[in-house]
């Protein structure tokens, strides 16, 4: 009987308006706990009562309550909360009693969750979604007043007014009347100025219709008379260019020589550069490097700040370079002991993160003369994450000293590092480094190192430097996180500013590349340096946004599946807007001319110039020249400059060219080759590339079609009994098997030329051993592929010798198989992957993989088989 006591039970409340509200139990079943929500529209409740029923006929019942807990909020005075109503809220309306939360929008000055913490030190107002003012004086403190935008160290350059928007004046000041009417005349003649301006341009692009672009001439002009300011400051000329159809208008003010204070505001400013994240892919293919190179130079540079202390004779040499040293209000400060002889000196700034959400170091690699400074720095800071952007060395000249051990441990100064772990991947290498002090703590570092950004340079996609990115993310953290390169300004500003944008793009649905530049330049010199730079940020934004929300574990795959199969609004399935967007920016790439390189520096005396592409017409300069055009089988599938596979020349005057091209392994660089099945009179080149490459396994899609195909070369000998001849190479097979999808065979190559003609050339190994798999089906079903993809990994297992990947064109099913060989390394390693990521990081080497929406469902299918296959659950 007891069990059934509380079944049935009525639970009711009661307003202080008498009004109840009542809920009667109807499960089937006695519940050990009942779990009761209610009202809710949050109305106060005064009382709760509860009520037992029960429909035996019995002389009474009885109603058993072990514990009843009652939850809710304290009526408090409106404006009031706490437990005794001791707080006041700071929301722009009621709060929520028990904690202070708004349930609408934070009062202007305040924003998170509970609207208690103020605006980080450079914004303000509603949201804190305006910029303070650039002429606000910094004193290194909040830079403006977080609910009204007032500067309160006041104005820099002589600006005037609470909110510094007034241009100095060159006159006496005059009575307001005087200046009111001053002022109108003024603008009475300015206004007919301005109006034949307009109406001259408007003449003027008659003529010209088809331009995307046009100049027009903008004034700001604030008059107000009496006790207000007065401003009648004149604007550059914007360029303003149109996007499709698009409301947004982008307007970019042209270059002024660096004088700082000839630009608006900030917060007026970013009304004209933001850029709404729908609208981003559209912006990136109608602007080409000149958008890019002319709004680079528009960003005004910090000339208020000063660098006394970084530029003082006892601190010059701890300055990689003269021109680029720490600003004195944003310096990071050592602290001074008994130890520490030197001052409190170190080439490193704090940076500010979007709303304040995360706090950055930005610093100089360390040279000799600071490494016990600066591993000084990681421990007084705390700080468990180091991003780390440049390599120790590049061409030939030192860019960073090593502040970690190769193996075991290493004391700097006063500090110990050792070296827990390492884990090298393709692009980068992830470390464990162990810092502690007699006597005291370990701290404990993860330090990301990412390898692949070259000298002078930019790296040739943007990929690799998101799903870097997208690793640093995946490790939270509340220190402060140092990021460095070389100079600490170039490539430090892309990785920071790259930071900041993907969550201004989470928060609220823009970006603002222009803004957040500038927002850097505040706080340390040339943050993003150069116009290749500032062309590849907006292109890692573009890739960040599209991969946001893709990256699935192995257990979210089958849910991952189900949303792409979803229909949107447009009739598409949000796999099949997945799929478009990796191509059309992989399109982008592959179609816009990139940024000239822009020169470089002294490398004694000044930072380097670490931000340029070559130029368009060199990207297929090889694929292009006359006497390599017949070694393509289609003229439009070629090897980009970058990734192409270069052959050693002075073999019998054979060039060094081939269709080929390298692509990463999850671990190493140029661990895999996809090419095109040989052409008749490329089939040395073919088996050079074998041998030069020390490649151990080739997996073949229509090696048959040589039979029906004349422009398919014959590259194996047709029986074991027979050897291919092919110029300086005899080519043996043997022990053929034979499956269902696929047929291997043992290839023995061996050189008839020992040596080379050319001393620069190496000499070729007598014989290569290799495994040649062909398969048999081109009929691949997501279990087909799958079988397929597992041989290959059973027999070439990661990290071991090169794999080659071809078939007819180079691009197709050889893409194919090795893209899902890839994925299938990540979930093997990470048990999460981002199919976009991986797909786009190889269409930006070879664009003619993954060609259909089929493939590309094909890939999520078939990693949804080998998640059920090797119940990768178990790894959790």
């Amino acid at each position: 009987c007891c069990a059934n006591r509380l079944q049935g039970f009525v639970l009711t409340a009661w307003s202080r308006d008498n009004e109840s509200f009542s809920y009667q139990d109807q499960t089937p079943q006695p519940q050990k706990v009942y779990q009761l929500m209610f009202p809710a529209n949050n109305t106060p409740v005064s009382r709760v009562g509860i009520q037992g029923t029960y429909s035996d006929p019995v002389p009474f019942f009885i109603l058993t309550l072990c514990e009843v807990e009652i939850y809710g909020d304290t009526v408090c005075p409106a404006g009031k909360y706490g437990r005794e109503c001791e707080h006041t809220c700071k929301c722009s309306g009621e709060c929520f009693v028990s904690t202070g939360g708004c349930p609408s929008v934070c009062p202007a000055g305040y924003h998170g969750k509970d609207c208690l913490s103020p605006c980080p030190y450079q914004l303000y107002g509603l949201g804190c979604s305006s910029n303070c003012s650039l002429m606000c004086k910094d004193d290194g403190g909040q830079l403006c007043e977080p609910a009204s935008g007032k500067c309160l160290a006041g104005c820099r350059h002589d600006y005037k007014g609470s909110h510094c928007p007034a241009a100095p004046s060159s006159g006496s000041s005059q009575d307001s009347s005087l200046v009111g009417a001053s002022v109108g005349a003024a603008i009475a003649v300015f206004l007919v100025a301005v109006a034949a301006l307009i109406a001259f341009i408007c003449w003027k692009s008659r003529g010209n219709s088809t331009s995307v672009s046009r100049l027009v001439a903008k004034s700001s002009i604030d008059v107000v008379v009496g006790s207000q300011e007065v401003m009648m400051s004149e604007i550059p000329k914007f360029k303003i260019s149109e996007v499709g159809n698009s409301e947004n208008t982008h307007v970019m003010p042209q270059a002024t020589n660096g004088d700082y204070y000839n630009f608006t505001p900030l917060s007026q400013a970013s009304s004209y550069t933001r850029i709404a994240v729908k609208e981003l892919g559209v912006f990136m293919s109608t602007h080409d490097n000149s958008f890019f190179q002319e709004q680079f130079a528009s960003i005004p540079a910090n000339l208020e700040a000063t660098m006394v202390v970084g530029q003082s004779s006892e601190n010059k040499n701890k300055n990689r370079y003269k021109n680029i040293c720490a600003y004195d209000h944003s310096r990071v400060h050592l602290q001074i002991g008994k130890h520490k002889k030197h001052g409190d000196y170190i080439n490193a700034s704090y940076v500010q993160g979007y709303q304040g959400e995360e706090l950055f170091i930005a610093s100089q690699g360390p040279t000799k003369a600071i490494l016990g400074d600066f591993v000084q720095m990681l421990w007084e800071q705390q700080v468990d994450k180091v991003v780390m952007l440049t390599n120790l060395v590049e061409q030939g000249t030192h860019k960073c000293e090593r502040y970690w051990p190769e193996d075991g441990e290493i004391k700097l100064g006063e500090v110990t590092v050792k070296l827990a772990t390492t884990q090298v991947f393709a692009d980068y290498t992830i470390r464990i480094l162990q810092l502690s002090t007699k006597g005291g703590p370990v701290q404990t570092i993860t330090h990301f190192h990412f390898t692949s950004w070259p000298d002078k340079d930019v790296p040739t996609a943007p990929w690799g430097l998101v799903d870097f990115e997208q690793r640093v993310a995946s490790y939270p953290t509340s220190k402060p996180i140092v990021v460095h390169c070389s100079a600490g300004v170039g490539r430090t500003g892309t990785f920071i500013a790259l930071r900041n944008l993907m969550r201004q793009a989470e928060d609220t649905g823009y970006v603002d590349v222009f803004a957040t530049v500038t927002m850097l330049r505040r706080s340390r010199v040339n943050m993003v340096q150069t116009a290749g730079q500032y062309e590849f940020l907006h292109q890692s934004v573009q890739v960040a946004i599209l991969c946001i929300g893709t990256t699935v574990t192995s257990r979210d795959v089958k849910g991952r599946i189900q949303t792409l199969s979803l229909t949107s609004d447009t009739g598409h399935t949000n796999m099949e807007k997945e799929f478009q967007a990796v191509c059309s920016i992989c399109d982008e790439d592959n179609d816009k001319p990139a940024t000239d390189n822009e020169g470089s520096h002294d490398n004694k005396h000044t930072a380097d110039n670490e931000g340029s592409h070559d130029d368009h017409n060199t990207v297929y300069q090889n694929s292009l020249a006359v006497a390599n055009l017949p070694k393509n089988r289609f003229s439009h599938i070629l090897p980009k400059e970058s990734y192409r596979v270069i052959l050693q020349s002075g073999v019998d005057g054979a060039d060094n060219y081939i269709n080929a091209v390298f692509v990463p392994s999850f671990t190493k660089q140029n661990q895999h080759i996809l090419t095109q099945l040989p052409l008749p009179t490329t089939v040395s080149d073919f088996w050079r590339l074998v041998v030069e490459y020390k490649v151990s396994f080739i997996v073949a899609f229509e090696a048959d079609s040589s039979l029906t195909d004349e422009t398919v070369g014959t590259y194996l000998p047709q029986t074991d009994h027979e050897v291919l001849f092919s110029d300086q190479f005899n080519i043996s097979t043997k022990q053929v098997t034979c499956e269902n999808l696929w047929q291997q065979q043992e290839v023995v190559v061996t050189s008839t030329t020992s040596r080379t003609k050319r001393k620069s050339s190496v000499r070729l190994n007598r014989d290569t051993h290799l495994t040649h798999l062909k398969c048999t089906s081109n009929d691949l079903d997501p279990g087909n592929l799958l079988t397929l993809v597992k041989q290959v990994r059973s027999l070439a297992p990661a990290g071991t010798d090169k794999i080659v990947y071809m078939c007819r064109n180079g691009a197709d099913y050889c893409g194919l198989v090795c893209i899902l060989s890839l994925l299938l390394d990540r979930i093997d390693s990470d048990q999460r992957l981002t199919i976009p990521l991986v797909v786009g990081a190889i269409k930006a080497i070879r664009p003619q993989v993954i060609p259909t929406l089929t493939q590309y469902k094909l890939l999520y299918d078939a990693i949804n088989l080998y998640i059920d296959s090797v119940n990768v659950y178990s790894n959790f």
